[in-house]
């Protein structure tokens, strides 16, 4: 069996959403003394904004003290703004973060230059550019990957972003997408 199979797409189905209904919305910037690191969390979160897209707005659907802590130590310590968005009869929030910091932005890219980045962080994002060719065009495939079939490869820290990931982003959606800057599919992407 090959270590990935092509995901037809499902039926579409008609869905009604019901307007969410805020509690209340809590907005602070975190402060902090000058950095001189940055975790793989806040790596992975800062990549897309300094990267890609500098006004996208990170968020992340929190459900427990200890994703927020998480949140609020390894990444929002790098954006100048922060809002907790509560719902009502909902025990899930969501933050919302914009802007990185400028000293942020300096040191995430001192990292990338130096070759500091975290393994995960750097193959992530291979190449800088934001430019997508425009030579590529037609329908996006969905690939559904086999895991068991992968080598395992725990690098250091990935266990510990795992687990804010699958206790945020896959406890809300049951999936998080991910889209690698520079890759090409092919049997050499099972190497990284």
């Amino acid at each position: 069996m090959s270590w990935f199979s092509v995901l037809h797409e499902p039926e579409q189905v008609d869905v009604h959403f019901k307007e969410p209904i805020f509690a209340h919305t809590e907005r602070f910037c975190v402060l902090s003394n000058e950095l001189s690191e940055m975790s793989l969390i806040g790596q992975f979160f800062i990549a897309t904004c300094v990267l890609v897209d500098g006004r996208a707005p990170i968020q992340v659907p929190l459900f427990s003290a200890r994703e927020r802590e998480t949140l609020l130590h390894d990444v929002a310590s790098h954006v100048t703004d922060c809002k907790i968005m509560h719902f009502q009869n909902d025990d899930r929030t969501v933050a919302i973060l914009t802007g990185v910091k400028p000293d942020s932005q300096t040191l995430f890219l001192r990292q990338l230059e130096e070759g500091k980045l975290h393994p995960l962080v750097a193959d992530l994002y291979r190449e800088e550019s934001s430019h997508q060719d425009s030579s590529m065009t037609g329908v996006p495939v969905l690939y559904e990957i086999n895991r068991d079939s992968l080598g395992v490869s725990d690098p250091d820290g990935f266990r510990e972003m795992w687990n804010f990931i699958s206790n945020t982003f896959v406890k809300a959606e049951s999936h998080i997408t991910v889209m690698p800057r520079g890759w090409e599919f092919g049997e050499h992407v099972t190497e990284s």
